[in-house]
């Protein structure tokens, strides 16, 4: 499934961070202290659309911790949906409103009647789900050709709807009784020649070909120093990309060639596509010493964050070395390494 989110033109802010969309009210623009709060509120989204394994209860609790925060001093309105496994959570404050249409039948959910707030799961699959915050809760309009991607724009509502992937073509196999073309036996061949170039190699190149999306790229890779070559503690792998090998100094971000250690030839960078903006041009440094694998964050915008694998929470890194044990889970933005053993 792919989501799609229409704006509806205004002077509130739409943003959106993957597949997580917030709407903050036009009301917060004239209130003191207005662009902190929407920067705060635009943190608070990419934090929870960074963590796509937080449990629906968890995030409502999250968002419910901000709004008690600032109760006291602050009536800004914004409606935000993220999506869990079941559906999308949706959370109304203030003067915004909600409009599902499922199975044909369209229900609203209004924030201003909440004395506190309104949180519920919607679940999937439904054919419209909108926000708006326009006076006397009418339709929220996009424009026709909007299609909000990533980042924030100008915004008084947005649309989302669930659309499904094409299918890729898949060729059918000849049975055993049928003649193979030469077409197919050229086919074979290639994959017979694949096969031999080993499994190390096969299953990087499979892994990257299922995810159909651009992939970690590293733009300059230094040897490591000393006499020859030490063999790689293990490799940081990722479900989208081939697996990284631990045996020397990286930096990592959107763009990270200009920085000083890349530029100095004392580490290698590994450039990250980020579609949603939530990586930094420098986000991290990786380094190998003396037999551990240490990160520290580079003060990225959205942090860096590791994770044990007996736990299901997420320790967010500061700018001072931090062990990354075997087993253990790095993650930026939406991109998630795991460290392994080879």
């Amino acid at each position: 499934m792919t989501t799609h989110v229409g704006i509806e033109p205004g002077d509130g802010l739409i943003g959106r961070f993957g597949d997580t969309v917030i709407l903050i009210r036009h009301d917060a623009a004239l209130a003191s202290g207005a662009d902190e709060v929407a920067r705060e509120l635009l943190d608070l989204a990419a934090e929870v659309a960074a963590d796509p394994e937080r449990p629906a209860n968890m995030i409502a609790a999250r968002l419910a911790t901000w709004v008690i925060g600032r109760m006291a001093d602050d009536v800004t309105a914004f409606g935000i949906v993220t999506p869990v496994p079941d559906g999308v959570v949706m959370f109304l404050r203030g003067a915004v409103w909600c409009e599902v249409t499922q199975d044909g039948s369209a229900r609203q959910m209004s924030g201003a009647q909440a004395l506190s707030w309104v949180d519920q799961i919607v679940p999937a699959p439904f054919e419209r789900l909108a926000i708006g915050s326009a006076p006397g809760r009418r339709p929220v309009q996009a424009y026709p050709r909007s299609d909000l991607r990533a980042g924030v724009v100008p915004g008084q509502g947005f649309v989302l709807t669930l659309q499904e992937l094409a299918p890729s073509p898949e060729e059918p196999e000849p049975s055993p009784a049928e003649p193979v073309s030469g077409r197919q036996a050229t086919a074979a061949s290639r994959q017979a020649t694949a096969a031999s170039s080993g499994p190390a190699e096969r299953s990087t190149m499979d892994r990257s070909e299922r995810a159909g999306q651009p992939q970690p790229t590293v733009i300059a890779r230094p040897k490591p120093s000393g006499q020859g070559a030490a063999a790689p503690l293990g490799t940081l792998a990722s479900e989208s990309g081939p697996a990284i090998p631990l045996d020397r100094d990286y930096v990592l971000g959107r763009d990270p060639h200009h920085d000083p250690l890349v530029q100095s030839g004392a580490a290698a960078a590994v450039a990250i596509p980020d579609h949603e903006q939530m990586i930094s041009r420098v986000h991290l440094y990786l380094s190998v010493e003396n037999g551990t694998v240490v990160v520290r964050d580079a003060s990225s915008a959205h942090g860096t964050y590791v994770r044990s694998p007996e736990s299901s929470e997420w320790t967010r890194l500061g700018t001072e070395p931090s062990a990354l044990l075997p087993g253990w889970s790095l993650r930026m933005g939406l991109k998630v390494f795991v460290f392994e053993i080879t």
